[in-house]
């Protein structure tokens, strides 16, 4: 059956034979006598139905999914390159203040700490975390040299353990002129207004 003319035709059945006939012997077609009748079997049914335009779709899909893959590897190695060679940097960096705090610290107090030492590193770094500079480290260093130096009983807390631990920033804002002061007092010998030079004189 088909249309032409607005009006419903039906095909022939010589027609109908002669079109079959021509498709068995282009091989598009097979056909099989069966009990029930005339079994028709068309060749390369998904051809004909356009499913190898679905994969055709699929094989893009997975070209381009192979080319994602490969692209997100890439920008991966690209960003993990970038990070390491960031983290190397910021190592780098923190090598070189622990060189300048700690030799800082045995120029003070005429010791011998080592800037490698892992405690110390861990110490630094925390303080660092928190956002304190090379210049804090010095104040700390120097306000605490001025006031333990000369105490036989303190001296031996100028260490990175002590003060460059949870401390630091109390240490930090220190009144370091009435930490000079009070150390001037106990060199002179007086104390609230009474001077024992001069009482030792009397």
């Amino acid at each position: 059956m088909y249309m032409e003319n607005n009006a419903v035709k039906y095909y022939s059945v010589s027609y109908i034979k002669k079109v079959t006939d021509k498709l068995v012997s282009d091989g598009r077609l097979e056909k099989e006598e069966t009990k029930l009748g005339t079994l028709f079997t068309i060749v390369n049914y998904s051809h004909y139905q356009g499913f190898n335009r679905f994969e055709q779709v699929d094989q893009e899909q997975n070209e381009n999914g192979l080319r994602t893959a490969k692209e997100q590897g890439t920008e991966n190695e690209e960003r993990t390159g970038e990070s390491q060679g960031a983290m190397n940097n910021k190592k780098n960096k923190n090598k070189e203040i622990y060189i300048d705090i700690v030799e800082y610290l045995n120029q003070q107090t005429n010791k011998n700490f080592k800037h490698t030492t892992k405690s110390t590193e861990s110490k630094i770094n925390a303080r660092l975390e928190e956002e304190f500079t090379l210049d804090d480290f010095k104040k700390v260093i120097d306000i605490k040299t001025s006031e333990w130096l000369n105490d036989a009983n303190m001296q031996k807390y100028l260490r990175p353990e002590t003060l460059f631990g949870t401390k630091f920033e109390s240490y930090l804002n220190e009144n370091t002129e009435l930490i000079h002061r009070q150390n001037q007092i106990i060199g002179e010998g007086v104390i609230e207004g009474y001077d024992f030079k001069r009482r030792s004189k009397n």
